[in-house]
């Protein structure tokens, strides 16, 4: 038997949401992709306790957040990856707007999401990792705590994964743990 869950893939522009795509349905890696206009979206499947899911992972378009909201791309949405850059305090800060859409435009209110740090490759190549310029594993962590007060009524707790779109770092792991939580509900 094989499990759909659709994903969806928010965060503000540059956050490497297209980058982390790539790795399931690679082309390449490119530090330079042009922006996403409406959506894109790839099929990759994953044995996840001897379970084959089909994850339909969506990469919705960053002008959601400049007021033209595509609802049509959440309805349906299991579970949500909410990105930002850890080199971009900015990109973190806007966090809470993406996760108020999906709960918002998805069609079912609070769904599993993590939330995903990319960039991390940059924390070791620009400077140290404690650095104002960067989002903290802790501050993440100290993010999902609260969110998680939100979620934890229907069933699941908000996680945090830095990850490496360019490297590979975590970017499997965030799925596993997605495809985990759905077979837990159901």
């Amino acid at each position: 038997m094989s499990y759909l869950m659709k994903i969806v893939l928010v965060g503000n522009p540059g956050v490497g949401k297209t980058s982390y795509l790539q790795y399931f349905c690679p082309k390449s890696f490119s530090p330079h992709y042009a922006a996403t206009i409406g959506a894109d979206f790839c099929l990759t499947y994953r044995m996840i306790r001897n379970l084959s899911i089909k994850f339909q992972l969506w990469d919705l378009v960053p002008l959601a957040k400049e007021g033209t909201i595509r609802s049509v791309f959440y309805y349906g949405a299991l579970g949500a990856i909410v990105m930002f850059d850890v080199t971009d305090p900015e990109s973190f800060a806007a966090c809470e707007f993406w996760i108020e859409a999906i709960f918002k435009h998805n069609g079912k209110g609070v769904i599993p999401i993590i939330l995903v740090g990319n960039k991390i490759d940059l924390r070791v190549s620009v400077g140290s990792a404690d650095s104002p310029n960067f989002v903290s594993d802790s501050q993440a962590l100290e993010f999902c705590d609260t969110l998680s007060k939100r979620t934890l009524e229907f069933g699941f707790s908000v996680q945090y994964f830095p990850v490496s779109a360019k490297t590979g770092i975590n970017v499997s792991e965030v799925l596993d743990r997605l495809g985990n939580i759905y077979l837990d509900q159901i």
